[in-house]
């Protein structure tokens, strides 16, 4: 069972589910959660919920250079006032893949001005709002984003293989994130993270080389910012059998596996802060939730993990990037037409998990673990569409070609690195 304490969580996100913001992606309304969102904390109830994670969105707190919105002020403070009669520990993200548009036109995050900028925010953020967060998580999966928008050209500004843009950018990421961390130190009690995409490989000879790619740039960040976090966390979805056919597996053990391998590395208590399956197929969606869920259990009572909570993806249907809203992640579903809101099967699920503090009492059939196993519909593959099709830099980009490329520099980075040693 878990721990008294423990927190289970659900996520939204601003571009995917409030609606209108003006940031550097084309204006969507998505599911409203923006209007609704009143109603929708019902749903916390309703389900059982301890903990709530949402983003303060930049461009609507600062859309013009120098202006802050006093109304984004007054937004944010009535959603907080709200989420607090539902008794519920809050983890508040400050960049969530969105920015102001403005701070392109300065070259993003691998200028030296934006990141003073956006530490401004921060401190903006963290004095207006602080005393009502419970956790601080200054950037979602932040190697991630930095690779879409500079390499594989599905973000703002639509980079293609500007690979010393993402060095620069990196290392100023790492140092916002520290200074960051002693801005809010200074304005709120609250604990303060860093998130990070996690996937497991099964790798061949071949493979084993990429694997390392993919965990370099997360591992260098984690490293560089290993004094000023408090926690970390971590999005699991799939793991990826090839990663260039982007054949994948849904493998609940692996989530137990990278858990307890990342605490051997980092020390640090954990949250699983994502992890979800994109299907409308409640039967398929439960046995994810419960199967991964026994897996944090594990991790936790067989080796000794200190993961303090489980967040669902996402608690609303909503809009999921590159792939409009056809991926259905959610336990409250949306009718997209009326905007009515109903408790998913899983959802439901969820709640007797909670209420249960465990997800051992429920045991797939065959034929349910079989469907699992088989589940093969994952919509993030090469095919997606980035947002800004105007961009000749992003048309028909295949991440393998830029990760081959990428590779290649990294090499060239170490044989460098030893020829100075020399």
């Amino acid at each position: 069972m878990f721990p008294d304490n423990f927190l289970f969580g659900s996520n939204v996100s601003d571009y995917q589910h409030f609606g209108g913001s003006e940031c550097d992606l084309p204006k969507i309304y998505s599911v409203n959660h923006k209007k609704f969102y009143a109603s929708d904390f019902q749903f916390i109830d309703k389900v059982g919920l301890s903990a709530f994670r949402f983003n303060i969105e930049w461009a609507r707190i600062e859309p013009k250079e120098n202006f802050v919105d006093k109304n984004a002020i007054d937004f944010y403070h009535n959603y907080f006032s709200e989420l607090k009669k539902h008794n519920v520990k809050t983890f508040v993200t400050l960049h969530h893949f969105t920015n102001p548009g403005w701070i392109h036109g300065y070259g993003g995050f691998a200028s030296q001005h934006i990141k003073d900028k956006f530490l401004d925010y921060v401190n903006l953020a963290s004095k207006e709002f602080g005393k009502d967060i419970d956790y601080f998580i200054i950037f979602n999966e932040p190697m991630l984003y930095l690779y879409n928008s500079l390499i594989a050209a599905k973000l703002p500004p639509y980079g293609r293989d500007r690979f010393l843009e993402m060095e620069k950018a990196m290392k100023n990421v790492s140092q916002i994130h520290s200074d960051a961390y002693e801005i809010i130190k200074n304005n709120s009690h609250a604990s303060i993270g860093s998130v990070n995409a996690v996937s497991a490989i099964e790798t061949g000879a071949f493979l084993k080389s990429f694997q390392e790619f993919i965990v370099r740039f997360n591992d260098r960040f984690l490293e560089n910012v290993s004094k000023s976090m408090d926690f970390i966390g971590i999005n699991y979805y799939v793991s990826y059998k090839n990663v260039f056919k982007k054949e994948y597996v849904t493998d609940p053990e692996n989530l137990r596996y990278v858990l307890s391998n990342l605490y051997k590395k980092c020390g640090k208590p954990l949250f699983v802060t994502e992890n979800g399956i994109s299907t409308s197929d409640d039967s398929i969606k439960s046995s994810y939730l419960i199967e991964h869920i026994k897996s944090v259990e594990d991790a936790i009572e067989k080796d000794n993990v200190d993961v303090r909570g489980y967040f669902n993806w996402s608690f609303l249907h909503g809009y999921e990037w590159f792939n409009g809203f056809k991926p259905n992640f959610s336990i409250i579903d949306v009718d997209l037409d009326t905007m009515g809101r109903r408790l998913t099967k899983t959802g439901e699920i969820y709640s007797q998990i909670i209420n249960k503090k465990t997800a051992k009492n429920f045991i797939l059939s065959e034929e349910a673990g079989s469907r699992l196993r088989n589940f093969n519909d994952w919509p993030f593959d090469n095919k997606v569409i980035p947002f800004d099709t105007n961009k000749n830099s992003a048309q028909n980009g295949k991440d393998v070609g830029t990760l081959s490329h990428y590779l290649k520099f990294l090499r060239r980075g170490n044989q460098s690195k030893a020829k100075n040693r020399r």
